[in-house]
């Protein structure tokens, strides 16, 4: 506990969960002082061995973000492998933390923007925001470079129904951009939620890993109505990926109009 004992509990939570699903562990326990949590992996396939991992390789808090020193690597790597498209690093805009944090890691996803576009990656910037007063500079900072045709949003940590719904505020930047921008979003699974982004962002992509990670755990995902519900599946795990995929084209499809065209997972096309 000693990379947690001045954090926040939630973000060892977070942890805890993430690291269990990376080292496919069917459980994981926490303990501190006076917190205690355990994580069940929904995602455990039991067809599969835990990976055992050393105390000593478990990667920290600082290691997982401290990309700084070391992006100017990380941009030569982007380069050698031949990316059709780059977004800005994702650094983190935490409620937790305090506003002048949110600013500094906001500040650092624009220079990553700006450095991937000197290194001649093909980037587009990665917008996180906490409050409309941090919305209102990306607007100013959109419409006086309108060469910026497209820009990704992150929301894959607003998994609880009060962070999520923080994303009307993104209304405030549909209103207010001067030229039509095309956003990719990450993050959204659930019906609701990927038509709730349909109606704020006139143009919008999306893309998700839980397309993925279900697939590679053995579940196809369908839809019961409004939620979606996992089956597990004896089917090799290339074919549940590629029927996970349809389902989310077909989702999606269904909640778009018959003029727009969609983006998803590397495949376009027109609806």
């Amino acid at each position: 506990m000693e990379i947690f004992k001045n954090g926040d509990y939630t973000d060892a939570d977070k942890q805890l969960k993430k690291y269990c699903q990376d080292v496919r562990a069917p459980y994981g326990v926490l303990l501190a002082e006076n917190f205690c949590a355990i994580y069940r992996n929904k995602y455990y396939s039991y067809d599969q061995e835990p990976k055992r991992v050393e105390k000593e390789e478990i990667p920290t808090i600082s290691q997982i973000e401290n990309m700084w020193p070391e992006r100017h690597k990380i941009y030569e790597q982007f380069q050698r492998l031949g990316f059709d498209l780059v977004t800005s690093i994702n650094y983190s805009v935490w409620f937790c933390q305090t506003h002048s944090e949110h600013l500094i890691n906001v500040k650092r996803n624009w220079l990553t923007f700006h450095e991937m576009q000197k290194f001649g990656l093909p980037a587009i910037p990665n917008i996180y925001w906490y409050g409309r007063k941090d919305l209102a500079r990306w607007v100013e900072w959109l419409n006086n470079n309108p060469q910026v045709k497209t820009a990704s949003i992150n929301l894959q940590t607003l998994r609880t129904p009060d962070s999520w719904n923080t994303v009307t505020d993104l209304e405030f930047l549909a209103e207010h951009l001067d030229h039509k921008i095309q956003f990719l979003v990450d993050g959204p699974t659930t019906p609701e939620r990927i038509e709730l982004i349909k109606k704020i962002l006139p143009s919008v992509s999306f893309t998700n890993k839980f397309c993925f990670s279900t697939a590679a755990s053995g579940f196809t995902v369908n839809q019961d109505k409004k939620s979606l519900i996992k089956h597990h599946s004896l089917i090799p795990k290339p074919h549940i990926f590629r029927q996970n995929s349809e389902f989310y084209k077909n989702l999606n499809s269904n909640l778009i109009s018959k003029k727009s065209s969609f983006d998803i997972f590397g495949s376009s096309f027109e609806v």
